[in-house]
């Protein structure tokens, strides 16, 4: 979604990193690089506003294990569900501590 290129293009270009894509889903050191093949490199950053920056969030879980992506733009957080929330009230809502965001270099 961030990328601006099509699910087709992004899963090739992940599915020659890993077979199991489908299985697991990617981690953000997967997503640095499919970006970079598909000529949008990003980079990482610890510190951002919420209100200003776009990229794509990492999010860890306040009460599991479980780690999500959604894309951050116009102070606005994008599911990959298709839902738009404030940040504050997705974070509060979903059990989320944001964790880094990926944006372009």
């Amino acid at each position: 979604m961030f990328l601006g290129r099509s699910y087709e293009d992004v899963l090739a270009v992940a599915g020659s990193l890993d077979e199991q894509v489908h299985r697991h889903g990617l981690y953000i050191p997967q997503i640095l690089k499919i970006a970079k093949r598909l000529g949008t490199p990003l980079c990482r950053r610890k510190h951002w506003d919420l209100e200003t920056s776009e990229g794509i969030l990492d999010l860890a879980s306040t009460i599991n294990a479980d780690a999500h992506v959604v894309v951050l733009k116009a102070g606005l957080i994008f599911d990959t569900e298709g839902t738009v929330w404030s940040p504050e009230v997705y974070l509060l809502n979903e059990y989320y501590k944001p964790m880094s965001l990926l944006e372009r270099k």
